[in-house]
């Protein structure tokens, strides 16, 4: 009987543990997608302003959409 119960309770504790991770790795890669989306979207002014990273930009831009 004692066994388990505690059985049931390891079982609760390592379903709870891992949801528990799992939400915190998620909010975790949703968090650092959005930084890289900001950090991508953020350059993109600064290479057509300079005149010398404008060519190389070009093709390299348009090869990689």
């Amino acid at each position: 009987m004692l066994a388990s119960l505690v059985t049931a309770w390891m079982y609760a504790l390592v379903v709870t543990t891992s949801l528990f991770v799992v939400v915190v790795i998620s909010q975790g890669m949703t968090r650092q997608m959005r930084c890289l989306v900001l950090a991508w979207q953020r350059p993109a002014p600064r290479t057509g302003t300079s005149p010398q990273a404008a060519p190389a930009a070009g093709p390299a831009l348009t090869r990689a959409a």
